[in-house]
């Protein structure tokens, strides 16, 4: 049977026992749903969309803080069962009401031994990000019960790499790793990567202030 309509409404695509309201399963090939759309405005595109409320149908009610909205699933069979990988999923983040649905993205893995979720990353409804912390107080914010590292790797010994600040088009610092050449010095730059270092501290130590090769400890 290519489809089956059950008596409980669930519809199966390549199986007789559709696992819910909807499922597509195949043994011969990937298993590929398409949304296309063809149209002449840029703002007509195929949408996948996911809604809520408490209540009914028939008489919608509001939702609530922490509420969850939807959830995109992962799961693998472990040769016993279907054991969840990972999961994106979509929440309330504030208090809802007419015209004000506050939202957050969470991002959650399985560790290795277990079939749990944990949160690992998310995006709240301020923009701002947290990873290894569910309450982010900044753009970015990093947190972890041990060492929290953030690792930068340019690549190639002929590339830097580093961290920019800057407010738009104003002259920017930069804090660098230099290339081989420059003796993977650290960098501490005023114009953007364009100047001359205004501080550098070499492999050895060795400090510069207005030059880029200390000849001694200062």
């Amino acid at each position: 049977n290519y489809l089956t309509l059950k008596d409980d409404g669930k519809v199966g695509i390549g199986t007789t026992a559709p696992a819910g309201l909807l499922e597509l399963t195949t043994d011969t090939d990937d298993t590929l749903l398409y949304l296309t759309t063809h149209h002449d405005t840029n703002s007509a595109h195929p949408n996948i969309m996911f809604r809520k409320s408490g209540g009914s149908r028939s008489s919608p009610s509001v939702v609530a803080d922490n509420e969850l909205i939807g959830d995109i699933e992962w799961h693998a069979y472990d040769g016993d069962s279907y054991g969840q990988v990972a999961t994106i999923r979509c929440e309330i983040d504030g208090t809802p009401g007419d015209s004000d649905t506050p939202g957050a993205l969470l991002f959650l893995t399985t560790p290795d031994g277990t079939q749990a979720v944990t949160e690992k990353m998310r995006i709240d409804d301020a923009g701002n990000v947290g990873i290894g912390i569910n309450n982010p107080a900044s753009i970015l914010h990093v947190s972890s019960s041990g060492n929290s590292i953030i690792s930068v790797d340019a690549g190639a010994l002929a590339n830097r790499s580093g961290v920019e600040f800057g407010h738009g088009a104003t002259p920017k610092w930069e804090i660098l790793s230099g290339t081989s050449s420059e003796g993977h010095r650290l960098k501490f730059n005023a114009s953007g990567g364009g100047g001359d270092d205004v501080l550098c501290i070499e492999h050895a130590g060795n400090v510069g202030i207005g030059t880029n090769n200390p000849a001694q400890t200062l």
